[in-house]
């Protein structure tokens, strides 16, 4: 629990230090048109594996772009995947993709959402015991979230949680996880 802490902190602090890179005003707080998200994170089989350390550490990463065409919907790419270490391998995957979502505008600082997420997946495998790399696959996958988003810092700062379902295994765990980002939403200054 406390290295999950560390991370939302650290990431955190690295969105608030750059708030003044994009000047805002108190007119256009609410109609923020771009996103920029970060995840880093591990995954577990089970919530118990995730606060305490299972097995093999899987550490998820999520780079993504939003642009937001009308107040309810926010589309862009995404660039994302995964490494999982054990005393055998390291898988590496990488997630190229495009995401969808759409939102309730009903509060004012908790936004209930559902997101589509199409990508193509690469992974690699590298075998410690023979000291090399292979590719061995790639296939597309997608899934679906439904989610709530929880904004700060004059809806500057997001938390996004969602629930991905997925007909494909994600991660190597099950059709289903939990998952959370921090983004930053922005205005280009004009």
């Amino acid at each position: 629990m406390l290295r999950l802490v560390r991370i939302i902190v650290f990431f955190g602090l690295l969105v608030i230090s750059g708030t003044g890179l994009f000047a805002q005003t108190e007119t256009n707080v609410r109609t923020f048109k771009h996103s920029f998200g970060v995840q880093f994170n591990h995954a577990e089989n089970s919530l118990s594996d995730f606060i305490f350390g299972g097995v093999n550490e899987r550490r998820v990463f999520a780079l993504r772009y939003g642009y937001m065409p009308h107040p309810n919907v926010l589309v862009g790419p995404e660039l994302s995947g995964f490494t999982i270490t054990n005393n055998l391998t390291r898988i590496t995957s990488l997630h190229f993709g495009a995401y969808g979502r759409y939102q309730l505008n009903v509060l004012k600082r908790i936004k209930p959402f559902a997101e589509l997420s199409a990508f193509y997946v690469n992974e690699s495998y590298y075998r410690f015991e023979t000291d090399s790399t292979e590719i061995t696959r790639g296939f597309a996958n997608c899934y679906v979230a439904p989610g709530v988003s929880f904004l700060f810092l004059k809806n500057r700062i997001g938390f996004d949680l969602m629930y991905k379902i997925s007909p494909r295994e994600i991660l190597y765990l099950q059709h289903r996880m939990i998952s959370f980002k921090l983004t930053y939403n922005f205005n280009f200054k004009k």
